[in-house]
């Protein structure tokens, strides 16, 4: 079935997590009633799991399914595969660790994307939030790190081409983060907006190199960082709230075709607090608003955008 109404397609954009890591921790299978509820009232275009199990998880993803009126795309955070977020599943090493293996690394992570995929779909997953694109360039980095796959653009563009191949072949659906580079803050977006006051030159030399490189290799949707750049954008914004960042840069310079979606919306570099925030963010060139705490208020406030002439219907059926 195809969402007809505005309201429904609005709906689509939103994903929301099941499960949560965050305190108090919550597991998928005391969450399901939630998600059942919300789906009546409100019918989301996704999920993005935290603390499922491979045993349990994929039956209540498929009984959410059937609720759906619409399929539900599935997602996770999977960097180290499908164990980070689904208990009893494997889970590899951290990106940075494949830097060991030197010229054998990018085989190594292929096949493992591939084993990693292929585990992630059967459990009802169809997105992979990975691989990381960043850059791990800045040692006082608290978020990136050795979720990086390297310290140069050049191992890192190679690496995540590779991690991409190897989903491909599988059939699961990847994701480069976080757009246009996070890799050299030195505070965490998760607590704070952070700057990265690097020239457009270096900006474009290196942060961005690997996204252009994953971008070639057909990976499927780019995550915006929650993260300010000035020679990008002299407003101040970060980019998930930068037209020049999403559609002048992304789309328009870079020829982006996929979709863009949000880090979570939950963080505090996200600022998604009070009215507005959504739709500033779909007209700056958003696609999919991730982890929505409350969807019911924001779609209702992305309606309200609409009928006000704010929020053209054109920008939602791009979306």
């Amino acid at each position: 079935m195809i969402p007809v109404s505005i309201s429904d397609k609005v709906a689509q954009l939103l994903f929301v997590r099941i499960g949560s890591n965050m305190r108090p921790s919550v597991a998928v299978e005391d969450d399901v009633t939630r998600i059942e509820t919300l789906i009546r009232s409100c019918s989301i275009g996704g999920l993005v799991v935290f603390n499922g199990t491979a045993r349990g998880t994929p039956d209540q993803l498929s009984y959410l399914q059937r609720l759906s009126p619409y399929p539900l795309l599935v997602s996770t955070d999977m960097e180290r595969g499908l164990g980070q977020q689904f208990h009893g599943a494997t889970v590899f090493p951290h990106a940075f660790a494949f830097d060991a293996l030197g010229d054998a690394a990018e085989q190594a992570i292929e096949t493992s994307a591939f084993m990693a995929a292929s585990e992630a779909l059967a459990a009802g997953v169809h997105i992979s939030f990975s691989p990381v694109a960043d850059i791990h360039s800045n040692p006082d980095n608290p978020i990136i790190s050795i979720r990086s796959f390297a310290s140069d653009p050049k191992n890192v563009s190679a690496r995540a081409t590779a991690y991409i191949r190897g989903c491909k072949r599988a059939g699961l659906l990847t994701t480069a983060k976080h757009f246009p580079g996070h890799g050299d803050t030195t505070t965490d977006s998760h607590d704070e907006i952070p700057v990265v006051e690097k020239s457009r030159e270096s900006l474009f030399e290196i942060e961005l190199s690997p996204f252009d490189s994953v971008f070639k290799g057909g990976v499927d949707l780019v995550m915006t960082a929650h993260v300010a750049y000035p020679a990008l954008d002299p407003s101040g914004s970060v980019a998930t709230r930068s037209r020049p960042i999403l559609t002048e840069l992304l789309r328009d310079s870079m020829g982006f075709q996929g979709a863009v979606i949000t880090d979570s919306l939950l963080m505090e570099g996200a600022d998604s607090k009070g009215s507005g925030w959504a739709s500033e963010m779909l007209l700056a060139g958003v696609d999919i608003l991730l982890d929505v705490q409350d969807p019911v208020v924001v779609h209702a406030d992305i309606m309200r955008a609409i009928s006000e002439g704010i929020l053209p219907v054109e920008r939602i059926e791009e979306a």
